[in-house]
């Protein structure tokens, strides 16, 4: 079944919840019988689903001749929740500094319908594996493979840095790594973009989740800590 990217027909009357996790399984449901999204660029075919976070779903699909990543926000766009307006500002600005080469390259935007929800997404570049995968497969002990590492990680987030932006959410699985050992940074979906430079679609809320426990600075896990570069050096540490 052929879907346009603006409309989907529902098949099977699927329905859509309220929360989160009823959002992703109604995502994931709706996508494996209808696999095909039209766009004006061409056909998107969605295959497997390769990644989850919080908030969202990665599917592995072909588009036009290649492959590519597309990000689905497990969030009904109607509602305008702090979680949407992030992740339209997430693909506004990080959009911007594709040619930069310390980020994911997105390349086009659309949405899908399920019933009367309506859910956001992103088609970005194909990597084979996060710098986690990558390491299972390579010698980290060996001085040369580690700084070469070392040197790409910095020059991405000064990269993400001298743009006023604060990641936030540095780890290995957010660290993408492609056929000629390169890296770039991806997931800016709780990353701080300061309002002097950026336009604020959204406020950080008390009840906001902007850490994660295995590589997040201690004052993080504060109530609404002022954003700092050194909170993605210490995810580095």
């Amino acid at each position: 079944m052929r879907l346009s990217s603006k409309t989907l027909e529902v098949s099977g009357g699927i329905r859509v919840a309220d929360t989160t996790d009823d959002y992703k399984n109604s995502v994931r449901r709706f996508l494996k019988s209808n696999s095909v999204i039209e766009t004006l660029l061409g056909n998107i075919e969605i295959g497997k689903e390769i990644g989850q976070g919080g908030n969202a779903l990665v599917f592995n699909a072909v588009w036009g001749s290649g492959e590519v990543a597309v990000k689905v926000l497990a969030e009904d766009s109607t509602k305008k929740s702090s979680r949407y307006l992030r992740f339209i500002t997430e693909v506004r600005e990080i959009i911007k500094l594709s040619q930069t080469r310390a980020v994911v390259p997105i390349y086009h935007v659309g949405e899908i319908t399920i019933e009367e929800s309506t859910f956001p997404y992103m088609v970005m570049k194909k990597y084979p594996c996060t710098l986690n995968e990558w390491k299972k497969h390579n010698d980290l002990s060996e001085l040369n493979e580690l700084t070469n590492v070392i040197e790409q990680l910095i020059y991405c987030i000064e990269v993400i840095h001298q743009n006023n932006i604060v990641h936030r959410d540095i780890k290995p699985q957010n660290i993408l790594v492609d056929e000629n050992n390169d890296i770039v940074v991806s997931d800016f979906g709780i990353s701080w973009f300061d309002p002097n430079h950026y336009e604020r679609l959204v406020k950080t809320e008390k009840k906001d989740r902007l850490a994660n426990f295995g590589f997040s600075a201690p004052e993080q896990f504060q109530l609404n800590p002022d954003p700092k570069p050194t909170m993605d050096l210490f995810a580095l540490v």
